[in-house]
């Protein structure tokens, strides 16, 4: 059963917090040319006088230095802020404060990881067009380093600035404007484990590393991917036996316009035969590393493996997801503690290695 794509939208709270430092993106020095004054003639540009455009700068630093850091220093560090806690109140994921911006007292929040220091940091801003935000943006960091110009199917398009050690992302929702913080060592690279939920024991498999024609003709065909967004899209799998009848299944994960939105990526499951990828299930909201577990989970010989992964970010307490296989497809329900599951973890690269993208191919590549 072909389960559709969920497109998670940005948090509608935001938080902040911290200690790490996180470079800001090094200012361009040219002017913002043609983009800047086009995007200013369609959505009304943000006057902004010298002192807001440096007021803008100074908060955005202060934020990505936040990355990193734990509840306590982020606290110490914005004079406090609010507590920010999961629906049911029972889950701090965060801190709530208040930072000048644009021009305007925008409301910024952090969102924590398994650690409890700061994954992600974002802000709902006061115009539902990212447009004028942009235009600032280019003035302060020169053009964007990335822009996805097709929206998701939740709508969303973005584009981004980078710098060393961290990025800003200004999205574009249906009627909504928002900047997301983050590290640039984005799950989908080739980071395992960042926040620390694997269990110890846990043998770490690294992603494949050649192309497979057949999965990428697969992957385009099931997502509809137009021929001018293959570039832009990229997948990563490993060879897995979920039933131990010796058959090898492939399990990836694709990360792209047309698959992805921020609280994760889409996944396939499946076999190759007679030279096609044949698909079982697909998966949204996907975050590697995935753990697969040693034991059938109805525990009966050939049974179906357990898959688990973190969920977290949209807005989204961090959680773990546990996926079993019932009647041959899988299906999710909340997991445990994980402190004493045995299997190995795929699609994730061994610990200390830095290579953003190993293992993850665009799909032209063998099609």
């Amino acid at each position: 059963m072909v389960n559709k794509i969920l497109a998670a939208g940005l948090a509608a709270a935001l938080l902040f917090a911290g200690p790490g430092e996180a470079a800001e993106p090094a200012a361009a020095a040219g002017g913002n040319g043609t983009a800047v004054a086009a995007a200013a003639a369609r959505n009304d540009a943000l006057a902004l006088t010298r002192a807001q455009k440096r007021e803008t700068r100074r908060s955005l630093r202060q934020c990505l230095r936040l990355l990193g850091w734990t509840d306590a220093a982020s606290a110490a560090y914005f004079g406090g802020g609010r507590k920010n806690f999961s629906a049911d109140g029972t889950q701090q994921i965060g801190r709530l404060y208040t930072v000048p911006l644009f021009g305007e007292s925008v409301q910024a929040g952090t969102l924590y990881n398994e650690a409890g220091t700061v994954e992600t940091v974002t802000m709902h801003l006061a115009r539902p067009q990212a447009a004028p935000y942009g235009a600032v943006l280019r003035e302060l960091y020169g053009e964007p380093d990335a822009v996805d110009t097709v929206p998701s199917e939740g709508g969303a398009t973005w584009e981004e600035w980078h710098s060393k050690k961290s990025r800003i992302r200004l999205y574009q929702e249906y009627g909504l404007a928002a900047l997301e913080l983050t590290r640039r060592t984005p799950d989908s690279a080739a980071a395992c484990d960042a926040a620390g939920w694997l269990p110890g024991g846990v043998k770490r498999v690294a992603p494949e590393t050649k192309p497979l024609p057949a999965l990428a003709r697969a992957i385009a065909a099931q997502y509809g991917i137009p021929r001018a967004e293959w570039q832009h899209t990229r997948y990563r799998y490993n060879y897995v036996d979920l039933n131990d009848d010796g058959v090898q299944e492939i399990f990836a994960v694709v990360d792209g316009p047309y698959t992805s939105g921020t609280g994760g990526s889409s996944a396939v499951w499946g076999r190759l035969r007679n030279g096609r990828f044949i698909l079982y299930q697909t998966f949204t909201l996907v975050r590697t590393p995935v753990l697969v577990t040693d034991r059938a989970a109805n525990g009966l010989p050939h049974g179906g493996r357990a898959l688990v992964m973190r969920r977290s970010g949209g807005g989204m307490p961090p959680e773990l997801v546990r996926y079993v296989c019932r009647d041959g497809e899988y299906v999710a329900e909340p997991a445990a503690s994980v402190a004493d599951v045995t299997g190995i973890a795929i699609l994730c690269a061994p610990s200390g290695a830095g290579v953003e993208g190993e293992g993850a191919f665009p799909l032209p590549q063998g099609m």
